[in-house]
């Protein structure tokens, strides 16, 4: 839950809060708190002076289970539903003494529990207030973990099948020793789809002026109003060595797949890059063991995964 605006609604109303985190008011990270002040003045703590951006905070003391300790400090709870969200989202909590000192708890989203909430002066709790805005905001989802194939120098049989939607498996697999050791060898294994192709564009004289070109209803747009070339001369073919029948690789420019070259005849498909995201492979001297490291995927996350192949 977001508090905009939260401290300046405190001051506004001039409830008499001498100050932000003060050091009296104990706020480890048993508290749970995001914050916590220092308060003074007798009796139940007036949840309805306090707004947050979703509306007036109200009390919620019954719904909450709460015990002081041998220690004079508050313990509390609240319970959960069947997926595990409380069933009431505390937003502050008061911890309260007969003699007025008073410390307020601030609250993020979805805390369930908190301990050790102190007074001010550290002595022995008489009264807490819970208060709420009776508003459970969801939480973002988690980031997926990505899928690990990685596994058996490529040899790698999918258990389940993610290639449709949004979702597609991918195994990596490095060979520090390729045909009789005089070689590194890495392969992507991503199932029967997987083609080998050059990345790179290369610029190629235009046929047609390309303000002069209108795509079609479905998209695709005719090759003389291609940019790049999309067929790799004989040449760059016979640097990528043979196939495992003896013939010489017939490559592409991977422009050629990512645009759809002649998907539909005599055409292509603009299909300008999203994202990129990048594989590493670190190899250590003196070991056929590598780490891999993907990232960073959507949501900021780098995953590196060691493997050691048999």
């Amino acid at each position: 839950m977001k508090y905009q605006g939260f401290k300046l609604s405190l001051c506004a109303l001039a409830l008499g809060l001498s100050g932000w985190a003060n050091a009296a008011c104990y706020i480890g990270p048993e508290t749970n708190a995001s914050t916590v002040q220092e308060d003074s003045g007798n009796g139940t703590y007036a949840c309805g002076l306090v707004s947050t951006a979703n509306g007036t905070l109200t009390d919620v003391t019954s719904q909450v289970n709460w015990s002081v300790g041998s220690d004079g400090r508050v313990t509390w709870s609240v319970d959960v539903d069947a997926n595990g969200y409380p069933i009431v989202d505390v937003d502050l909590v008061s911890v309260r003494r007969s003699s007025g000192k008073r410390c307020n708890y601030v609250y993020s989203e979805q805390k369930a529990d908190g301990t050790k909430l102190s007074t001010s002066d550290l002595g022995t709790a008489t009264g807490v207030t819970f208060c709420a805005d009776n508003v459970i905001n969801a939480l973002p989802p988690e980031t997926p973990e990505p899928f690990s194939t990685v596994g058996n120098n490529c040899n790698v049989e999918f258990a389940y099948d993610n290639t449709t939607g949004n979702t597609f498996d991918v195994a990596i697999g490095y060979s520090k020793q390729q045909d009789g050791g005089l070689y590194e060898g890495v392969a992507i294994c991503s199932g029967p789809e997987q083609k080998q192709c050059i990345n790179e564009c290369v610029p190629r004289d235009y046929s047609t002026d390309p303000s002069t070109c209108a795509a079609n209803p479905d998209g695709t747009l005719p090759l003389a109003c291609a940019q790049c070339e999309w067929d790799a001369p004989p040449a760059i073919d016979k640097l990528f060595g043979e196939d495992a029948s003896g013939n010489i690789i017939d490559m592409k420019y991977c422009w050629y797949y990512e645009n759809q070259v002649d998907n539909v005849p005599g055409t292509f498909k603009p299909s300008p890059r999203k994202k990129s995201v990048s594989t590493q492979i670190d190899v250590s001297t003196g070991s056929n063991c590598y780490t891999v490291t993907t990232g960073p995927l959507y949501g900021g996350k780098t995953y590196s995964y060691w493997y050691c192949p048999r």
